[in-house]
């Protein structure tokens, strides 16, 4: 759809904003509504639902809305203020992460009445509807931008305070906030569908694996009972071993003395995701500084495992470019007897990441796994005649996956870019949408 401009613009005060349209102006937010800074609370008052209020924290604004998700409830004496009202904005102003400063949520009805961390801010305005759309705008995040340095990631009172924004006039604000509603909500209902089609893909995916790890590629293949319980009947001419049998574990160097600029890859559990490691953005560990006797060098075809941490169990295979780095922390599995690429594959399958890893590495409060339990889980192991044509449908048919979801994401990329463009459209006068008809049922 395309839409028309103003009849007239005129310059505005500030450079950066440019021309807007004949009758509005630009104002700092100070002068639209009130900043409040959040609740601060200690661990003593933290309660249950029964005996205390809600408070909101920056995980509970996402996507442009508030959630419930992960609830912190307390048992605080605080001003009423600091108490959620119907439209107010709550914004995200200090964060570990840059990226989250500034998202945003508008109050809705079941949030009234909650508190909110002290970690976010609350704009309370008359023009929430209008303001909201323009704290999503581009123009709020250049301006965010500025008063976030190397240091801090928080967005202080004084810097959204300061923070210029055009002003139409109410009838204008609130025909740009029911157009934005219509059109943002066309736009989320596509990206949530889209978001559908990736989850629905990453089961698929994990479906082709385990299906072929755990059966093979031929349907009628006769079957035998395994004689354990859970894994039940496997394919005639396979066994099930314990990976001590079919592989090496060794542990990883560990901490390196030092960090530097130039050196080798250092492989660390945060490169490590679902099968794949990171491309670039490695630690750099000096040779001479390297323990060789403990042979932490990695090799083609090996596969990481994440020991302990919030990712323990996840694992990857090493690929040729990164033969030559060096294993940090975590374990390293070499295959003897069974095809690496298989049993990198079983490794990411439910029978044995669900099944048997995840059941143990929360034997203690802070997850964990060593190379004795990982030598100990069973593996079912196919026939050798049948391991390369495995492995090999396994890798078309996930790459075949991953293309529609790189695809799927890029998509929701250029939605999200598409739906931030038009925000800053509507809010900054570059286009007129007061005379677009907005359908009843929108």
């Amino acid at each position: 759809m395309r839409y028309s401009k103003y009849p007239r613009y005129e310059p505005s005060s500030v450079e950066w904003l440019g021309e807007l349209p004949h009758g509005w102006s630009e104002k700092p937010l100070k002068f639209l509504g009130d900043t409040i800074l959040g609740l601060t609370y200690s661990p003593e008052e933290i309660t249950d639902e029964a005996s205390g209020t809600l408070v909101l924290r920056a995980n509970n604004i996402q996507d442009r809305r508030l959630v419930a998700d992960d609830p912190v409830y307390v048992c605080a004496d605080a001003p009423e203020k600091l108490k959620l009202r119907s439209g107010d904005i709550l914004i995200c102003s200090r964060n570990g992460s840059r990226r989250l400063i500034g998202k945003c949520g508008r109050v809705t009805t079941e949030f009234v009445g909650c508190y909110f961390g002290a970690f976010n801010t609350v704009f309370r305005t008359q023009a929430s509807d209008y303001l909201f759309y323009v704290l999503n705008s581009s123009l709020f995040e250049f301006q965010s931008g500025s008063y976030l340095t190397s240091t801090i990631n928080q967005l202080t009172v004084a810097a959204l305070n300061s923070f210029v924004v055009p002003v139409p006039s109410p009838e204008e604000q609130k025909k740009i906030a029911d157009f934005l509603d219509w059109k943002t909500g066309q736009i989320d209902a596509l990206i949530a569908k889209k978001q559908a089609l990736i989850e629905k893909l990453k089961e698929k995916r994990l479906a082709v694996i385990t299906q072929a790890v755990t059966k093979g590629l031929d349907p009628d293949i006769p079957m035998y009972d395994s004689k354990v319980s859970w894994l039940g009947k496997v394919p005639v001419g396979w066994t099930v071993k314990k990976l001590k049998y079919i592989a090496t574990v060794r542990y990883g160097l560990g901490e390196p003395p030092e960090y530097v600029d130039e050196g080798l890859n250092l492989v660390r559990a945060t490169d490590i995701s679902k099968g794949s490691i990171a491309t670039d953005g490695f630690k750099k560990v000096r040779a001479e500084d390297v323990p060789w006797e403990r042979n932490p060098k990695l090799r083609a075809g090996e596969i990481i495992v994440v020991r302990s941490g919030a990712y323990t169990g996840d694992s990857a295979i090493v690929p040729t470019d990164l033969e030559g780095s060096i294993a940090g922390f975590d374990m390293v599995v070499t295959a003897t007897e069974i095809s690496s690429k298989i049993l990198a594959w079983a490794l990411l399958s439910p029978y044995l990441l669900e099944a048997q890893i995840y059941q143990t590495r929360m034997r203690a409060a802070q997850p964990h796994l060593n190379a004795e339990e990982l030598g100990n889980f069973l593996v079912i192991v196919p026939a050798p005649s049948e391991q390369e044509s495995i492995a090999l449908f396994i890798e078309n048919e996930t790459a075949r996956i991953d293309r529609l979801m790189d695809k799927t994401r890029l998509a929701i990329t250029r939605l999200t870019e598409y739906r931030t463009a038009l925000i800053t459209a509507a809010t900054t006068g570059q286009i007129d949408v007061r005379k677009v008809a907005i359908p009843a049922q929108a």
